[in-house]
Formats: C-alpha cells, sequence, structure tokens
C-alpha cells in the first residue's frame, strides 16, 4: 500500500507539473525581439551587447527538475528554456517563478522563438517540431515524425528544421506548412547556419552544402579534409568552421571556395562565436583563440579543460565554462582571464543580462544567478 500510495503521488505530481504552462504577459510581449535562434541570431553569433563587471558570485540557485538545452533565452522579464527531458522552462529573472510544460520524452537541442512563437524540435515522440504560442499558451501546430538533433532556425519568413533522416525543410512558421525539401546525402546532427539568402548544412563526416533559402536547391557542396562536431558561422559573406583535426576554415559563403585554413594542434567540438570584429574559439586542449575575420591569429589564452558551449561574448568579456567545473571571465580585448570561479557542477548554457547579471543552467536539474559585486538587479 504505501509503495501504491507513493506511486500515485508521483503520478499527481507530473500532471500538476505537465498542466503548467509557460507564459509571458501582453505587456512583456511588447518588448520581445522579434526572433531568437540558438546562437541569437541567425548568423549564430553567441553574442550580446552588455556592459558586465566582476567579480561574480552566486546568489541564487533553483532547482528545475532537468538538464537545459544548449541555449537560454532572455525574453522580456522571463528565461525561456527546454529540458532533455522534454520540458519547456520559463522562469522570473529571480529564479522564482517557474512554469513547465512537457513536449517530448526527449530534447537535445535548444528552441527558435519568433514573436509570440517559440519552436521546439525533438528527439522522440509523437512530433519532431512543434509551435508553442507563449501569449495564449497553447500549442499552434505540430509536424508529425522529422525528428531531429539541430536546433530550428528562424529567418524572416522562413523556420528551417533539419532532421536526423537527412531533410532539411523549409516551413512557414505561423501554420507549419512545407515550402520546399532538400535531402542532403549524409546525417544532419549538427546545428545549420542562416542568412537571408543561403542555408548552410554540414554533415560529421564534413560534407557541407549551401542552399538556396528562397527555394531550397542547392548552390554548392564541397567536403572538407576530416570529421566536423562543429556548426558553421557565417560573417560577413563566409563561412567559419572548424573540425576535428584541429583545423579552422574560411569559406566563401557563394562560392565554396576555400579562401584560408588555418591549422591548430587541437580537436575542435564548439563552435566560433563573434562581436563581428573578432573569432573566438576554443580547443580541446583547454586553449582559447582569438582571430580577425581574415583568420588572422590575434591571441591565445590557456584555460583548463573542454568547453561545454560556445564562448559568449559580451561588450568586453568572453563567458566560458569546462568540464572541469570552472567558469571564466576572460577580457576579449587584452586577452587575459579576469575572474575564475569554481562551481559545484558543470554549466551547459549561459545567458548574460543588464546590470552585470548572468544566468548560468548546470548539470543536471539547475540554473544559478550569478551577480556582480554592485550590480543591480
Amino acid at each position: 500500500m504505501k509503495v501504491l500510495r507513493l506511486l500515485f503521488l508521483e503520478v499527481a505530481l507530473l500532471l500538476l507539473v505537465a498542466c503548467q504552462s509557460p507564459h509571458l504577459g501582453v505587456e512583456a510581449l511588447s518588448e520581445l525581439p522579434e526572433q531568437l535562434n540558438e546562437g541569437w541570431n541567425t548568423e549564430r553569433w553567441y553574442f550580446v551587447n552588455v556592459e558586465i563587471d566582476t567579480p561574480f558570485t552566486v546568489v541564487r540557485e533553483k532547482n528545475i527538475n532537468g538538464l537545459a538545452t544548449p541555449a537560454l533565452f532572455r525574453i522580456a522579464d522571463r528565461l525561456i528554456l527546454t529540458t532533455f527531458n522534454g520540458f519547456l522552462i520559463s522562469t522570473d529573472t529571480l529564479l522564482k517563478d517557474v512554469d513547465r510544460k512537457r513536449f517530448s520524452r526527449e530534447l537535445s537541442t535548444a528552441p527558435a522563438f519568433l514573436r509570440p512563437l517559440i519552436f521546439i524540435a525533438s528527439e522522440k515522440g509523437a512530433y519532431g517540431l512543434q509551435a508553442y504560442d507563449l501569449l495564449h499558451k497553447k500549442v499552434s501546430w505540430r509536424l508529425k515524425g522529422h525528428f531531429s538533433k539541430s536546433s530550428p532556425l528562424i529567418q524572416k519568413d522562413l523556420l528551417i528544421h533539419a532532421s536526423i533522416r537527412n531533410e532539411v525543410l523549409a516551413l512557414n512558421p505561423l501554420n507549419g506548412e512545407t515550402l520546399w525539401h532538400y535531402q542532403f546525402p549524409q546525417k544532419i546532427l549538427q546545428n545549420l547556419a542562416m542568412t537571408d539568402r543561403f542555408v548552410v548544412v554540414c554533415s560529421g563526416d564534413g560534407l557541407l552544402a549551401v542552399l538556396n533559402a528562397d527555394d531550397g536547391q542547392q548552390n554548392f557542396m564541397i567536403e572538407l579534409p576530416e570529421h566536423v562536431y562543429t556548426s558553421p558561422l557565417i560573417l560577413n559573406q563566409a563561412i567559419f568552421i572548424a573540425d576535428l583535426d584541429g583545423n579552422v576554415f574560411k569559406i566563401d559563403l557563394p562560392s565554396g571556395k576555400i579562401i584560408n585554413k588555418v591549422s591548430l594542434a587541437t580537436p575542435f567540438y564548439q563552435p566560433f562565436s563573434t562581436d563581428g570584429q573578432s573569432l573566438f574559439i576554443m580547443g580541446s586542449n583547454g586553449k582559447l583563440f582569438a582571430f580577425t575575420p581574415e583568420l588572422k591569429l590575434k591571441g591565445t589564452v590557456p584555460l583548463k579543460g573542454v568547453p561545454t558551449f560556445p564562448i559568449v561574448v559580451t561588450h568586453r568579456h568572453l563567458l566560458i565554462a569546462t568540464y572541469q567545473k570552472k567558469f571564466y571571465l576572460v577580457d576579449k580585448n587584452h586577452l587575459k582571464i579576469v575572474q575564475e570561479l569554481n562551481l559545484k557542477r558543470r554549466a551547459v548554457s549561459c545567458v548574460p543580462d543588464k546590470n552585470s547579471t548572468v544566468f548560468l543552467a548546470m548539470e543536471y536539474d539547475r540554473l544559478l544567478l550569478l551577480k556582480a559585486k554592485g550590480g543591480r538587479r
């Protein structure tokens, strides 16, 4: 009987959790950015133009009952994220008021956002992609099957969804209607990159294709010499990508010509980040590299451990976490460590905020609120 009571309580708790709905008020929606992707814009810069001061300390911790996927979104007065166990989570910026709604048995990638819809790609379950209305708290449309390990992409009126069955689908974000379909020759397990003219797809075996955004026609396809685990980044009509053999490439976006290649002695698992002036990437040997857009090396910084998420760039700093439970703030102009924090758990995603505030998602079920001394809320 005791076991049955415990089972009943557990089921009731799950039902209660599933019935809560992440939401935003009408007033908050008027302040929202129009669209957000995992890299915070369609060129995947991982750049947030805020000023932050140091040193940081942890001021609050919250259990969210799940491991966050690779991006946190700061949308109006809420933090929005998804978790690997299938939940969409919404919380206020004090980490007190938490809403959650389950969408899938398993997610492995971050959502995308087009006001007021958030697009959730699933790896397992009934639906590979779902559009949820944050204002009206209801599902707007679903795409059956077409499961994915890639974050959806939004650019203007086009939603790009890549499936684990090698498909690239262009959808109408308002109703889910398929606008075009492209069949890639190899598995798509990484994120894509996109501009208003092109979509960039890359496989783990190094096959890279560029499609026309308006009709899905292949513009070119090239084969890189080694395996690639990173996602592409687009800057100034060029693709920047790194491989497992320690090579970084600059590829002309319209033609597919390799403009430059730099060989470094470390595999890369995380993509480039940029503020538009410099490019930053961290190798598995713990070394941070800074480049000009011409791939001229500006300098390096030795850190401890393999990075857990792409470098987050702010106005003056780089925010970096590693598997060794380290969190670094690096002066991006002088390439010097400003602060090194020892965390209790590994950080898996990060978003900086105004008033010298940083939010970290942690293994396996935590959100942290960090503030600099003197930072205001």
